[in-house]
């Protein structure tokens, strides 16, 4: 399962860095609702690999964040030292053995919970809570901060291992049809050859 993968994928690192760097810069920040979310139900999801309730648990977790902490504050806090934080942990993680861990997991099984209806009712409520705080007049400031961290390069990492493995098989199916055509050209000169032979004996 996906819990599984991720376990395998040395996570244990990730959080050992995430837990070294100043993360305590986001905690200062005034945004108690967020570390005061239900983290029983995020562990029991996480335990028992119930990715749907991991999702809901997500969902509810954020909802009451934005709608009840200080927005404001929140990105005027040090945002610039977590998102370091977290692209130096994901640097540091092994992100090949990641992708490769996440492709082999059932990953069918996350996209089945992320297509439930329920999960499509945390979305709209998710979007409301959005909304309601006017995080938009936010946006920029934290886009700015993601492009100074050159966060390109972070999704590259991450995009290009698994772009390799979608294409590799579409390759191995035009080499098949490639040597499909050369087999039929080779039976219809046969063939022609064997017509003209039945004509001259005729």
């Amino acid at each position: 399962m996906l819990v599984d993968a991720l376990v395998d994928a040395d996570v244990e690192a990730l959080v050992d860095a995430l837990i070294e760097a100043e993360v305590e810069a986001l905690v200062d920040a005034d945004v108690d609702a967020l570390t005061e979310a239900d983290v029983d139900a995020l562990a029991d999801a996480l335990i028992d690999a119930d990715v749907e309730a991991l999702v809901e648990a997500l969902m509810e977790a954020l909802v009451d964040a934005l709608t009840e902490a200080d927005i404001d504050a929140l990105i005027d806090a040090e945002v610039e030292a977590l998102v370091d934080a977290l692209t130096d942990a994901l640097a540091d993680a092994d992100i090949d053995a990641l992708v490769d861990a996440l492709i082999d997991a059932e990953v069918d099984a996350l996209v089945d919970a992320l297509s439930d209806a329920d999960v499509d009712a945390d979305v709209d409520v998710l979007v409301d809570a959005l909304v309601d705080t006017e995080v938009e007049a936010d946006v920029d400031p934290l886009v700015e901060v993601l492009v100074d961290n050159e966060f390109d390069a972070l999704v590259e990492a991450l995009v290009e291992p698994l772009v390799e493995i979608l294409i590799e098989p579409l390759a191995d199916v035009d080499a098949l049809s490639e040597v499909s055509a050369e087999v039929l050209l080779e039976v219809e000169a046969d063939v022609d050859i064997l017509v003209c032979a039945e004509v001259e004996v005729d």
